[in-house]
């Protein structure tokens, strides 16, 4: 397909699979890896049960917004749901009957978050004023995820491998058996 002039600020397709902490599939649409190229990155989720979102309470470096909206798009205001979010250090509890925006600046604790009723499906909008969105605490168990893998798995060149025959012509090869 030939480059058009404006086509680099259309993000297509951006609906994609994800799981929920029950192991579900779901479709969300976000981008949050910086493929609009601005400083901006954005989720769409739509709830549709109770659930616990069990992220533990994090900050991120950039302002966020979460917005909570009905899902019936004739009257947003529809909104049917119940759902509980800690703020703060001190894991403020608030709870929202209605649609919301909150203002989550950088810096600030936040979650967890559970829906407790959800009678009607609704709309969770996060926009996050950064082109690559993170969490602080997402970045450390990501890094944490990568070094234990390192740790495991350790790159040898061939000049290392003490018996380079045994990779290269087929040996029985007895292993003992632990009872």
């Amino acid at each position: 397909m030939a480059k058009t002039k404006y086509g680099k600020n259309i993000l297509s397709n951006a609906a994609k699979e994800i799981e929920d902490d029950r192991g579900n599939k779901k479709i969300a649409m976000f981008s949050h890896e910086g493929e609009l190229k601005v400083d901006c990155s954005i989720g769409y989720h739509c709830i549709s049960e109770a659930l616990n979102m069990p992220t533990p309470p994090h900050s991120h470096d950039c302002d966020q917004l979460l917005c909570f909206i009905g899902g019936n798009p004739q009257n947003l205001a529809d909104f049917g749901a119940e759902i509980e979010l800690c703020l703060g250090e001190e894991q403020e509890k608030y709870i929202i009957t209605a649609p919301t925006m909150i203002n989550i600046t950088a810096g600030l604790a936040h979650c967890p978050l559970t829906v407790t009723r959800c009678d009607k499906p609704n709309v969770m909008l996060e926009i996050s004023l950064t082109s690559a969105f993170d969490s602080s605490e997402m970045k450390e168990r990501r890094e944490k995820e990568e070094a234990e893998k390192e740790e495991k798995v350790r790159k040898v060149t061939w000049d290392e491998l003490p018996d380079r025959e045994f990779f290269t012509t087929p040996k029985e090869v007895k292993v003992p058996i632990e009872q």
